[in-house]
């Protein structure tokens, strides 16, 4: 199955760096045993980043014009059609998208080294406050924007090096061929955690992910939500070597979870709303429960040094916006970040948005601040020092 999952990736790595068509990524990926079906989901909304037409190593520095860094595949859709697309017809501002994704590892390297290509980037909230830490980005100035568009914003996903474009989750998801709708059904974190009530393979997003789900092995042994912050990593460690038998897959990229349930590898996985959004469309056998879901949001960052930070701001006043806001969560199933939108959407997208208070009270806020302290003593923030603990402990 390792095998299988690695040669998977690596056809995936082709397609996300044009190297492989769409044809050719469902076609080999038919001769793998891959499903149509679900290859065809891989494509459209698992975030598999494609290189966007026509792009080339867009600069920053050439003036007037916005440079964003974000991702490719069904997201990247979206986000031309919500977002890029609209911003330019409305405002005539030369929008440029970056051939390069935005890494922080590369994020870092600009503004190390003085040569900052991207006025824009597109950062999850625990990679925005990490490089936030490092003291990588600019304050966002929220005072050259429209009060009642910022005023509008959910206070959790607007901080001050970042301003949240969409939720996204890491629920847990199963396959209900191995659970079906008319006997138990797992409902949370300890039913991971729980191979005699519901055995079968399962799978859990790595630690060397961005963002690392660390809440996930305490959630699952019985910590309280409440007091969960400051993470006892070391807890949190002993309580993965106790169940790492358990642990068929170690996920990394989105579409891992689901891929490996709908192929038969796996029984549970952690995945994302998206994720489930789009297999409920395409009749998959998948369930998922929001409780304890760990809710994320990815935000825009201003790299420090920016060439044209004017225009980013104005850029991400227009996707805080309840219609732009609305139109993105229309195309792609996550969830709005300014509120108001939800009312601006249908009743079955909004029922299906992470956004809807009967699904986002369900779930559980990262606390951004303790991933993105920094330790001055080592110079690492504390997703960094999971990430250290991660390497050592998967050898």
């Amino acid at each position: 199955m390792t095998n299988r999952l690695d040669d998977y990736r690596r056809l995936a790595d082709k397609l996300d760096r044009g190297r492989l068509g769409r044809r050719g990524f469902l076609k080999r990926a038919a001769a793998m045993g891959v499903s149509p079906l679900v290859a065809q989901a891989t494509i459209r909304v698992m975030g598999l980043s494609v290189p966007l037409a026509g792009v080339g190593a867009a600069q920053a520095q050439e003036s007037g014009r916005l440079v964003v860094s974000s991702w490719g595949g069904a997201f990247g859709d979206a986000q031309r059609e919500a977002h890029f697309a609209p911003f330019i017809e409305e405002t005539g501002i030369d929008l440029i998208l970056s051939s390069q994704s935005p890494d922080l590892a590369l994020l870092e390297a600009q503004v190390t080294s003085g040569n900052v290509e991207w006025d824009l980037a597109n950062n999850s909230l625990v990679g925005a406050a990490t490089a936030a830490s490092k003291g990588l980005l600019q304050p966002i100035d929220y005072g050259m924007m429209d009060s009642a568009i910022v005023d509008g914003v959910d206070p959790f996903a607007r901080t001050e090096y970042a301003c949240g474009i969409y939720y996204w989750s890491n629920c847990l998801g199963w396959n209900t061929l191995d659970f079906p709708t008319d006997g138990p059904q797992p409902a949370g974190w300890a039913d991971l955690w729980n191979p005699d009530a519901f055995p079968g393979p399962r799978g859990l997003t790595g630690m060397d992910f961005e963002p690392a789900p660390l809440e996930v092995p305490l959630l699952a042994t019985g910590a309280d939500p409440a007091g969960l912050y400051p993470l006892d990593i070391d807890a949190a460690f002993a309580a993965l070597s106790d169940f790492r038998g358990e642990i068929q897959a170690w996920l990394g990229w989105a579409a891992d979870g689901m891929q490996l349930m709908m192929q038969g590898e796996l029984s549970m996985a952690s995945i994302g709303n998206a994720a489930y959004v789009a297999g409920l469309r395409d009749g998959l056998p998948v369930g998922m429960s929001y409780a304890q879901g760990l809710l994320y949001y990815d935000a825009w960052v201003i790299p420090r040094g920016a060439p044209n930070a004017e225009l980013a701001h104005r850029f991400i006043e227009f996707t805080m916006r309840p219609d732009v806001q609305a139109h993105f969560s229309s195309i792609y199933p996550v969830g709005a970040v300014t509120p108001a939108a939800n009312e601006l959407l249908t009743p079955d997208q909004a029922a299906q948005a992470l956004s809807n208070p009967a699904l986002k009270s369900q779930m559980f806020e990262v606390d951004v601040s303790w991933w993105g302290a920094l330790d001055e003593a080592t110079g690492s923030t504390n997703l960094e020092k999971v990430y250290d603990r991660w390497a050592e402990w998967i050898l």
